[in-house]
């Protein structure tokens, strides 16, 4: 065989790759960039495949990935303990190259004028014979500052007052973790500028079955632009907003939880740390257990309720790869 047969043999024979690369900028005022590491991690589906180490030179990284089409690809930074995720890549023999970019931010303990965006809060089960209801809160926290906020001095990013009669609270969360402690939920989740972090919290609360009502409380911890209350059709007999609160249009469900259709509440004006807005389950009386597979936009975000049979949605890090959390 001719040299220029063997030669295009080996290179048929070499397995395809993506090439990856991208900048490393910092995003704070003042501060040069300084240690970075980065990663490509391989999914299938939501399954981890394995986690590429990408060479880093000053301020880019590039790494290579073998090509298997349909896979998933995540690249990962970590900058001074917190974790940054880019856009996904999808491996494909059409794209043998690939650019994402990573804008970093230096910590700091000192609290910034952290204000929410929007908070939402969703009846998601009610356990009639116990007389138990699950809650899920979701809270797009805005940081309008130039450093990755840590916490203070006991590393507590934010404060989120319960709902009354709550018994039990915890939050979805790989990064920070959450406490329940007299009626507070505290969350250690790095609060990032540049983009509203999502904070995610679950509840289960008693009420009074013989009163067969419930007063639905959402209690802004710093100043909050739009408070959302919702519930699901058929669970309760009616839902009375309170002063400062209104009903608004229906939702109706797609994708998992597809047709159902949530009662909405929405408060009239933004309001003040401690403020929110309160509205009325009446009339809880009916099957024994109600369970609704809510799906939030861009992805499911139930998880387990004590015994409550709610829907999972999947890992943390495929929220991430869908560009829910970041």
């Amino acid at each position: 065989a001719t040299r220029e047969t063997l030669a295009m043999r080996r290179t048929q024979a070499q397995p395809a790759t993506v090439q990856i690369s991208g900048a490393i900028t910092s995003g704070t005022a003042g501060v040069a960039l300084g240690s970075v590491q980065v990663r490509l991690i391989v999914l299938e589906g939501a399954r981890v495949v394995e986690a590429v180490t990408a060479t880093v030179n000053g301020s880019r990284y590039s790494a290579t990935v073998p090509l298997v089409a349909g896979r998933l690809l995540v690249p990962h930074a970590t900058y001074e303990g917190v974790e940054y995720f880019g856009d996904p890549i999808t491996l494909a023999e059409t794209t043998p190259e690939a650019t994402r970019d990573f804008r970093v931010y230096a910590t700091t303990r000192e609290a910034p004028d952290l204000a929410i965006a929007s908070s939402t809060i969703t009846v998601v089960a009610i356990d009639r014979e116990a007389g138990k209801i699950g809650l899920l809160r979701e809270d797009m926290v805005a940081n309008p500052g130039d450093r990755v906020f840590l916490g203070d001095a006991s590393g507590i990013t934010l404060r989120l007052p319960a709902p009354t009669g709550t018994v039990e609270a915890t939050g979805d969360s790989t990064e920070g973790t959450f406490a329940f402690e007299r009626g507070v939920v505290t969350t250690t989740l790095p609060i990032r500028p540049g983009r509203l972090t999502s904070i995610v919290t679950r509840y289960v609360v008693d009420y009074d079955r013989e009163a067969d009502e419930y007063a639905l409380r959402l209690t802004a911890p710093v100043p909050a632009e739009r408070l959302t209350v919702r519930v699901p059709e058929g669970f309760v007999r009616a839902i009375r907003p309170e002063a400062g609160a209104v009903r608004a249009d229906d939702e109706r469900l797609s994708g998992q939880g597809e047709g159902e259709v949530l009662q909405i509440v929405r408060a009239t004006a933004p309001v003040r740390p401690g403020g929110g807005v309160v509205v009325n389950l009446i009339g809880l009386s009916g099957p024994a257990v109600r369970v609704n597979p809510l799906t939030q936009r861009n992805g499911a975000a139930m998880a387990s309720l004590l015994a409550l049979a709610i829907v999972g949605g999947g890992t943390a890090l495929a929220w991430r790869a869908r560009g829910r959390l970041a």
